[in-house]
C-alpha cells in the first residue's frame, strides 16, 4: 500500500518475512484521493460512534442526515489541507480579469486553478500588485486529477488595508467566466476608473465657473458616466468599447429659469445644457483626448426631449441647424422619420425635441473639432413625455468609442 510521510513523500509499504519494509518512490505521486477518504471513513466510523454518557435521544439529535455531510466536509478539508502542505509558497500568483456582471476578480497561480474573490467595482483600483496579497487560513481540497486546489482563503490586500474572503467549499465548477461578455482585464478596469475621476474633476470645475456667471445654480444636477463595455467587431473578434454619457437634471421650480423655456432650442439657451456640453468639449479635447483618434468609429446617441405642453401657434424655426425631410430618428425606440423646416416652423413637440437634438450635434461639430476626424455615426432619440413643465425639456448624450483599448 501507498502512505506519504512527514515530508509528503510517497512511501510503498509491503510485508516480506518477518518484517514490514518501506520504498520511497521517488517518482510516484501519492493517491491523494483515495488516502483522504480513506482516513475520512476512519474519522467518520469514530464520530458515528455514541460518545459516552450520550443518550440515545441525543444521538439522533447529533446524528443527522445533514449533520453527517457536514462532519465528513469538515474531515475532507481538513486531511487534505494536512496533505496540500504548502503550495502557494511554490507558485506564482498574478492577477487576472474582472468579472464585472458578478464582481468578481480572478486571481491566477501557476500550480493550481485559478480562485475568483468578490470585490466591488468601485475597490478594483485597490489591487495594484500580486505581491501586496497575503493569503490567510487557507485550506486545500484534492481535484479529481489528484492535484490540489485553494478552497478557502482570506486574502490580505496590504495596498489598500482589506481583507477580501473566498469560499468555495462547496466545490462549485468556477469555470463562469469563460466566455463572458462583461469579462474585462483588470488594467481597463483601472484605467477607466482613473478616467471616471478625471471627468469627475472636469465637471466639478466646469459647474463652478457656470456657478459664479450665475448660470446656473445648486438646483441643477449634472451626471457624467463612463464604462466600458464588451462588443465584436465585423469579423466576431471580441472587442471592447468606452462609453461615456452625459445627462442633468433640473428642479423642477428652476427649470424654466436653469433650462430650456417653452419653446426654446438652441444649445445656449439652456444654462445647464450649455454647461453639460461645456464638460464635454474640456473632457474630449484634454484628458480623453487619447481616445479621440482619427479615422476610428464612434457612435454618437443624442436625446432631445419636450414636455406635452400645447403648441398652439407654432413656433418659428430659424433654420440654425438647417432643414430636415424625413430625418431618421428613434421615438419610443423605434425607427422613425421626422421633417423641420423654416417655412413651416415647429408645431408638434416631436419636431421640438428634435431640433434641441440637433442643437447638440452643430454644438459638437462646431466647437470639438477634434470629433469630426472621427468615423461618427450620430442616432437621435426623442421622447415626449405625458407631463407638462420645465423637468421635462431636457437634452442628453452618450459616445461610444468602438474598439478603444
Amino acid at each position: 500500500m501507498f502512505l506519504p510521510d512527514s515530508r509528503k513523500n510517497t512511501l510503498l509499504a509491503y510485508n516480506s518475512t518477518n518484517a514490514i519494509n518501506a520504498k520511497r518512490m521517488t517518482k510516484l505521486e501519492p493517491y491523494y484521493a483515495k488516502l483522504i477518504s480513506d482516513e475520512v471513513n476512519l474519522r467518520m466510523e469514530e464520530w458515528l460512534k455514541m460518545m459516552p454518557g450520550e443518550t440515545m435521544e441525543e444521538y439522533r439529535a447529533r446524528v443527522t442526515d445533514e449533520s453527517r455531510a457536514r462532519q465528513r466536509k469538515l474531515f475532507e478539508d481538513e486531511i487534505s489541507t494536512g496533505l496540500a502542505g504548502n503550495p502557494l509558497s511554490m507558485s506564482q500568483v498574478k492577477l487576472g480579469k474582472y468579472d464585472r456582471s458578478n464582481n468578481i476578480l480572478a486571481v491566477d497561480f501557476s500550480n493550481m486553478p485559478t480562485i475568483y474573490i468578490p470585490v466591488p467595482e468601485e475597490k478594483v483600483g485597490g489591487f495594484k500588485n500580486a505581491d501586496d496579497l497575503e493569503f490567510r487560513d487557507v485550506k486545500y481540497g484534492v481535484m479529481a486529477n489528484d492535484n490540489f486546489e485553494i478552497i478557502y482563503a482570506q486574502i490580505y490586500n496590504r495596498a489598500d488595508g482589506e481583507t477580501y474572503i473566498y469560499d468555495n467549499h462547496d466545490r462549485v465548477p468556477l469555470n463562469f467566466m469563460d466566455g463572458d461578455d462583461n469579462v474585462v482585464s483588470l488594467e481597463i478596469i483601472q484605467q477607466q476608473q482613473m478616467e471616471e475621476l478625471k471627468l469627475q474633476e472636469i465637471k466639478k470645475k466646469v459647474i463652478e465657473e457656470a456657478k459664479l456667471r450665475n448660470v446656473i445654480s445648486d438646483h441643477t444636477n449634472i451626471t457624467v458616466d463612463s464604462r466600458v463595455a464588451s462588443d465584436f467587431d465585423a469579423n466576431g473578434e471580441k472587442i471592447l468599447n468606452y462609453i461615456v454619457k452625459f445627462s442633468y437634471e433640473v428642479e423642477p421650480e428652476f427649470s424654466v429659469h436653469e433650462d430650456f423655456a417653452p419653446g426654446k432650442y438652441h444649445v445656449e439657451e439652456s444654462g445647464a445644457a450649455s454647461s453639460m456640453l461645456s464638460i464635454v468639449k474640456q473632457a474630449f479635447e484634454g484628458d480623453l483626448a487619447q481616445y479621440v483618434k482619427d479615422g476610428k468609429k464612434l457612435n454618437v446617441k443624442i436625446s432631445g426631449t419636450a414636455d406635452s405642453s400645447p403648441i398652439i401657434h407654432g413656433i418659428k424655426y430659424d433654420g440654425a441647424y438647417g432643414d430636415f425631410e424625413n430625418e431618421p430618428v428613434y421615438q419610443n425606440d423605434q425607427l422613425t422619420s421626422i421633417s423641420v423646416n423654416t417655412k413651416d416652423g415647429i408645431k408638434q413637440n416631436e419636431q421640438l425635441a428634435f431640433i434641441r437634438a440637433m442643437g447638440v450635434k452643430d454644438y459638437l461639430e462646431k466647437n470639438v473639432s477634434n470629433l469630426n476626424d472621427m468615423k461618427s455615426d450620430y442616432r437621435y432619440y426623442i421622447t415626449v413625455s405625458e407631463g407638462k413643465g420645465g423637468e421635462f425639456r431636457r437634452i442628453t448624450t452618450e459616445f461610444t468609442f468602438i474598439d478603444a483599448f
